[in-house]
């Protein structure tokens, strides 16, 4: 049980310090778009070669759910990435993160 505290503590903090590296990163001129299109290509990257080299058999999809696996990605997870960058953008991140979740 203390394992699973500690790992969603370590989860809290690390989404919250990835706020203010993106702050960070806009400061410097990067579009919240552009960000956003990199953490989901490299994430995506990280986790296909993770789950490739540990369970092979788990990548296997009919070729009938590559329409939805493709749409989830694209607006599920790029969609949420997207307004929360753009969020953090354009107010404090206190204030996107409370309205954001």
């Amino acid at each position: 049980m203390a394992l699973g505290y500690a790992l969603a503590a370590a989860g809290a903090a690390f989404y919250a310090f990835g706020g203010i590296i993106a702050k960070l990163v806009f400061a410097g001129g990067v579009e919240p778009a552009t960000l956003a299109e990199f953490r989901i290509l490299f994430a995506f990257l990280f986790y296909l070669g993770f789950v490739a080299l540990t369970r092979p058999a788990e990548l296997r999809v009919r070729r009938a759910e590559l329409p939805f696996l493709g749409l989830f990605g694209i607006l599920g997870l790029g969609g949420v990435q997207l307004a929360y960058y753009e969020a953090i953008d354009r107010q404090p991140l206190g204030v996107a993160l409370v309205i954001e979740y």
